[in-house]
């Protein structure tokens, strides 16, 4: 467990390091290393933003314009500013541009809108980050700085990502097959000899459902892809099961466990699911 925990120590965070060291080595003090940035919003907020980037002297955006929800606004100018994409070709965009760095306002879009754009752009070697002037809501192991008055949240969605689903792979078929050879055959005939059923043995009886790829030890509810957002397979468990919640609030939980998904908590929310199933509650 140590041997792996510092593994991913260095594959998640080291590498960023390494690289951020080589690209910037030898720049001068009067050659800033700018980032192309896109701003997703059309309004009085978003306008807001990018004056403040481009006056901010120790971080040096190149601001290309504004991302509109509207595909009909594309070509329009706002103070200097223009329309030059909207959510749905922002991927084309982001091409085309070479950009580096996406600003989302959370005045113009949800949090969940906010987060099906990033899962569906997220191939793209690009920066996800957003503004909440209130700080109405709170994101998850992120990394946030200040632009005056206003927080700049880097956001990702774990779920997405290539190296964690192929973690959560892996750990799905090693600890089903676990389950399978020495767990599954005793409560299969447990359920033929005695037809009574409860919450672990149905949770058992359904490992199976892993290795035809419908379904993950722990995530959603049901399968979910809507609008674009990817929150993971179903799930034999996951916060939905532990914590009893139903319709907006259920909803909330799935976004978060998309967003912070790794390792260390699905093995935290598989306990959490045993010892409720066991305790009876």
């Amino acid at each position: 467990v140590i041997i792996t925990y510092f593994i991913l120590l260095f594959t998640l965070t080291g590498w960023r390091v390494f690289f951020k060291l080589l690209f910037r080595f030898g720049l001068q003090e009067n050659e800033p290393a700018s980032r192309n940035t896109l701003i997703i919003g059309t309004n009085i907020a978003a306008l807001s933003i990018a004056n403040k980037l481009k006056i901010k002297k120790n971080d040096y955006h190149a601001v290309f314009g504004f991302i509109s929800t509207a595909h009909g606004d594309i070509g329009k100018k706002l103070n200097g500013y223009e329309i030059v994409g909207s959510v749905d070709n922002l991927s084309k965009v982001i091409k085309e541009k070479k950009i580096q760095e996406v600003i989302f306002s959370t005045e113009e879009l949800s949090y969940y809108d906010i987060m099906a754009i990033v899962s569906a752009n997220q191939s793209e070697d690009v920066e996800f980050k957003l503004i909440d002037t209130n700080l109405n809501f709170i994101v998850g192991k992120t990394s946030v700085t200040m632009m005056d008055d206003m927080p700049i949240i880097d956001i990702t969605n774990n779920i997405s990502r290539p190296l964690f689903r192929f973690i959560k792979a892996v750990f799905d078929y090693s600890a089903g097959l676990f389950v399978l050879f020495f767990i599954y055959p005793f409560i299969y005939l447990i359920v033929k000899l005695t037809n009574k059923r409860n919450n672990f043995r149905d949770f058992i009886l359904n490992v199976p459902l892993i290795f035809s790829g419908k379904a993950s030890f722990v995530g959603p509810d049901e399968n979910s892809a809507r609008d674009n957002l990817y929150l993971g397979k179903r799930g034999l468990t996951g916060f939905w099961f532990i914590e009893n919640m139903e319709g907006g609030d259920r909803k909330k939980l799935d976004l978060y466990y998309a967003k912070n998904q790794n390792i260390w908590l699905d093995m935290e929310i598989l306990g959490k699911t045993i010892n409720k199933m066991w305790s009876g509650q």
